[in-house]
């Protein structure tokens, strides 16, 4: 538990991972929410990090959310998803020492999320090889 009071458990970071191209990710929300931090600093932190464009590319895939402002109306915002690598570059380059307990918890979630994509991919090969439809 975190100053604030934001539980960061296991458990509560795993279940905002998402799966993209089989890939477990992150969205900028979600780390914005748990680090406390205001969601625009959160996607200034990534295009200021001084990094190659073939890193950027696979690590980092831009996306846009609707966000419903006071007034009722709909705006398209500016998101991002970020691999493991690009979390974890962007937790050492701008979130510092303050929040090393979340940076930790998502760290076992992507870890857990890895071996659950483990264990699926072996079921397929291992139905593959027994001769029988993979659904």
């Amino acid at each position: 538990m975190n100053g604030k009071g934001i539980k960061n458990d296991k458990l509560s970071v795993f279940s905002k991972l998402i799966i993209e191209n089989g890939k477990p990710m992150v969205s900028s929300l979600v780390v914005a929410e748990l680090f406390q931090l205001e969601h625009k600093s959160v996607l200034q932190a990534i295009r200021y990090l001084e990094i190659p464009d073939e890193f950027n590319e696979r690590n980092f895939a831009p996306a846009s959310i609707e966000v419903e402002k006071p007034n009722g109306e709909k705006i398209k915002e500016s998101s991002c998803y970020m691999t493991r690598d690009g979390f974890t570059l962007l937790a050492m380059e701008t979130i510092g020492k303050k929040s090393i307990e979340c940076t930790i918890s998502f760290f076992e979630a992507f870890n857990d999320m890895d071996e659950r994509l483990k264990g699926e991919l072996a079921k397929m090969q291992l139905y593959v090889r027994k001769g029988y439809p993979v659904q």
